[in-house]
């Protein structure tokens, strides 16, 4: 999966790049850096980390435009980001692992 997120974002960049040095169009490219929400597809519990629905769209509404080509509508998730980044994503990928076996097979 992060990998994909990592494609998803050198994509949004090799747009913006092209945007800007080559055919500029006056269209902006933003990726967004998102955690675990809360949705009714996905229902979890609201928690530090994971914000309902509402909330993180308003987070998003709120950061359109704010010229950053990789932006983190909702705080706790860029701390998670940074997190990734300052320790690679091994350590990340290991407690998205124990977290994932606790919630999802956890009558094993």
């Amino acid at each position: 999966m992060e990998h994909l997120k990592r494609f998803l974002e050198y994509i949004a960049r090799g747009l913006a790049m092209d945007e800007r040095y080559f055919t500029p169009t006056n269209v902006k490219f933003m990726h967004l850096i998102v955690g675990q929400v809360d949705t009714t597809n996905y229902p979890k519990l609201e928690s530090f980390l994971c914000p309902i629905s509402d909330t993180f769209a308003k987070a998003i509404v709120d950061r359109i435009g704010c010229n950053g080509r990789r932006i983190s509508p909702y705080v706790n998730h860029a701390i998670g980001q940074w997190f990734d980044d300052a320790f690679g994503l091994d350590v990340g990928e290991a407690a998205v692992a124990r977290t994932m076996k606790q919630v999802f097979w956890k009558d094993e």
